[in-house]
């Protein structure tokens, strides 16, 4: 969850920048998002998740 950026804003940077689709977490006035991996995923596919997570912490 981030403070200073919407869900939805948050999702968008995430498919634009590195091609990942995240759910949004609204319920319960979340603020938040839901990354969700599968078998099919491959190590370099975490990687990237871990990329874009470093890079909104430091927005």
């Amino acid at each position: 969850r981030l403070a200073n950026m919407p869900y939805t804003e948050l999702q968008s940077f995430m498919m634009k920048n590195y091609g990942l689709r995240v759910r949004g977490i609204y319920e319960g006035g979340l603020n938040a998002i839901r990354v969700s991996l599968h078998l099919y995923n491959t190590a370099a596919d975490v990687e990237r998740v871990l990329e874009a997570v470093e890079e909104v912490k430091k927005m």
